[in-house]
């Protein structure tokens, strides 16, 4: 397929930046942060670079460091977990838009 082809389907706009972020779980006993960045963001969701493993269909919280420093509720669509070449990839849809000031 046509790279410009399949980036028309997306249903928002992507940003490619790497913005620290912290990925928080719930352990069961409590909620544990770990450390990431972000690869690429929209006001869906993002794709995220981290050492924890998630699995699709888990919700995390997003917590954006830096200027940005908002939380945000996601779900886990997609994971490399398993065969992570460059650490643990995964794509969250957020579960209310990010608003992105112009």
């Amino acid at each position: 397929m046509d790279e410009k082809a399949g980036s028309s389907i997306r249903r928002s706009g992507r940003i490619y930046a790497a913005v620290p972020i912290e990925v928080v779980m719930d352990s069961g006993e409590g909620k544990i942060a770990y450390p990431g960045s972000t690869v690429d963001f929209s006001t869906l969701g993002t794709r995220i670079r981290t050492e924890v493993e998630l699995r699709p269909g888990q919700q995390v919280d997003v917590i954006w460091q830096g200027q940005l420093l908002k939380s945000l509720q996601g779900r886990v669509v997609w994971s490399n977990a398993g065969r992570p070449a460059r650490g643990v990839e995964a794509g969250l849809q957020f579960l209310q838009p990010l608003e992105i000031a112009a």
